[in-house]
């Protein structure tokens, strides 16, 4: 995240994807100068394979470069609405949708990382509809089926669902180390027929 001049309006936001604003370093250049986006083109050059295959970047019009302690309004709605974004995309969510459970990659890597199946079941939580996911190591549990080539996954899990009246958009989840497994929690929707 940083600040740019491009001539928008202050408070315009980019997402501008990392390896079209890495900048390759001249050898000689005083570690000072040395900025985020030399440290991209430098990254991809030490680590090849290794290096994430994407990197975003998030630019922010600025009003002034000056020197001082405040962001002017625009620009710090913007930042307001950036951190947001991110958040939303390294916050990890899943969801339910006609009898299955969606997890994103984020989820499964950081959770179920080499985990084929899982066992759910009902978690108590005030006033809102819960479940306890958890990695099963071996035979048995519920299949955690591969969707796409990102690596996002799916469960299907009708019988619980339905019987809990959960059907929703995504919802935050967290690692419970006690219970070992996954709590994800939300308010049921009605189901309209």
């Amino acid at each position: 995240i940083d600040a740019c001049r491009s001539g928008s309006d202050p408070g315009a936001v980019f997402e501008v994807p990392g390896s079209e604003v890495e900048l390759e370093v001249d050898p000689g250049v005083n570690l000072h100068a040395f900025r985020w986006d030399h440290a991209l083109w430098v990254g991809r050059k030490i680590h090849k394979e290794a290096f994430p295959k994407e990197v975003l970047v998030f630019l922010i019009e600025a009003e002034s470069l000056d020197l001082g302690l405040e962001l002017s309004p625009p620009v710090r709605d913007a930042v307001a609405h950036v951190v947001a974004r991110i958040q939303a995309r390294i916050r990890p969510t899943l969801c339910a949708r006609r009898g299955n459970l969606y997890f994103d990659q984020h989820v499964v890597a950081q959770f179920f990382d080499g985990v084929e199946a899982v066992a759910i079941t009902e978690a108590r939580a005030e006033g809102e509809q819960a479940l306890w996911i958890m990695p099963i190591m071996g035979a048995g549990g519920l299949l955690l089926k591969q969707r796409n080539s990102k690596g996002d996954r799916v469960v299907q899990a009708t019988e619980l669902l339905e019987a809990l009246n959960i059907e929703g958009e995504s919802v935050e989840v967290a690692w419970d180390s006690e219970r070992a497994g996954l709590l994800a929690r939300w308010k049921a929707e009605a189901k309209t027929e």
